[in-house]
């Protein structure tokens, strides 16, 4: 396993050639990247640090925000993973044509879809079953792996010997600017976006609506961050390891008092930098308890536990977090977009999408 500590140099001359001069008309979506080979295996040392989680203008879901402490350093992968790196795993395990794989936590699970086959081939950007071996569709050996549900993507990290990243030390690793928050150092300042603070340079750093052709790139053809971690917005959605809770930043701590002064700050437009500093303090967040998740989302029945195969609301053990948006989303949720490092995404965690797929976390 290749390792990188902090900052790749070529990351660090394309991050701050991006931000010096910005995105040429050469990088547009009528343009086929060249693949990035030389990222399969690379990982980046994340620090580290303190965050302020969530956005006082974003959802609901986003607020109240709090202070984080990420205690220590951690690896993550400096870009997606790969269908030729998935399709080693299918096949190292014996995965038949039906996705499937008995796990030794989750039974018996579906861990992928057969890119030929599903949603009628028309998302041809992933792996398929051929002479019973798995393997990526041609020409598309070094796009992200899709049609990954939790599941698969889990299984994936714990065969490589490390582990889905939680969605704390995602948002972490995904807005870090390497920069100490004025008057107060124990706080690292974070960006909006994932190296940049205006939505105008999103494309420079990610596989969207407007710049994608609709489909899946490359990975690692946008510029990186400057931790030198690449489409932690766009291409793809990010799997984490957390159970997803609607209210779960609300529940957490008692944080009554501090999500009605962020959602009037977000009503009024205020600048909720106050908000941020004096948010509480949580330790290695690791998301709700499957058993606490219980949201309703129209309020009239309360307490009452759903089945798991209902939609709405969000049952015990329903869901999982996905992160960072993706090549078909377009950058409006809300009055803030999806393409957001705090912008939160969920779905049931045996469900898979030509848009989802993950990157791995390794402890130090």
């Amino acid at each position: 396993m290749k390792n990188i500590n902090i900052v790749q140099i070529s990351a660090a001359v394309g991050f701050l050639c991006a931000a010096a001069y910005g995105c040429t008309k050469g990088d547009d979506e009528d343009v086929n990247p060249t693949p990035r080979t030389d990222l399969e295996g690379v990982m980046v040392t994340v620090p580290a640090g303190r965050f302020a989680r969530g956005s006082a203008a974003g959802l609901d879901i986003e607020r109240p925000i709090d202070n984080i402490w990420i205690t220590k350093s951690f690896l993550l992968s400096a870009a997606e993973v790969t269908n030729r790196e998935f399709s080693e795993f299918l096949n190292g395990n014996g995965v038949g044509a039906d996705g499937k794989m008995a796990t030794a936590r989750n039974g018996s699970q579906a861990l992928v879809g057969n890119s030929a086959t599903e949603r009628e081939g028309k998302y041809p950007w992933g792996v398929e079953y051929v002479g019973n071996r798995w393997q990526p569709v041609a020409g598309y050996e070094y796009y992200p792996a899709i049609y990954v549900t939790w599941f698969g993507a889990d299984e994936y990290c714990r065969w490589k010997g490390g582990r889905l990243p939680t969605e704390a030390e995602w948002e972490w690793a995904a807005g870090y600017s390497g920069l100490k928050k004025a008057g107060q150092p124990a706080v690292d300042s974070t960006y909006k976006y994932t190296g940049f603070n205006e939505w105008g340079s999103l494309k420079t750093y990610a596989w969207y609506y407007d710049n994608s052709g609709g489909r899946s790139r490359p990975v690692g053809t946008r510029q990186p961050n400057p931790l030198g971690l690449y489409d932690m917005l766009g291409n793809v959605e990010e799997w984490c390891a957390d159970w997803f809770g609607a209210n779960y930043y609300q529940t957490s701590s008692d944080n009554a008092t501090k999500y009605a002064q962020d959602s009037a700050h977000a009503a009024s437009g205020e600048a909720y930098a106050a908000a941020r500093d004096t948010a509480p303090d949580f330790i290695d967040p690791v998301g709700p308890d499957s058993a606490t998740v219980v949201y309703d989302k129209t309020n009239s029945i309360p307490n009452r536990i759903y089945t798991s195969g209902e939609y709405y609301p969000y049952s015990r053990g329903a869901r999982k977090v996905l992160r960072g948006g993706s090549y078909v989303k377009v950058q409006t949720s809300g009055t803030e977009g999806t393409h957001r490092v705090s912008f939160r995404g969920h779905m049931q965690p045996q469900l898979h999408w030509n848009s989802y797929g993950f990157r791995m976390a390794k402890d130090l």
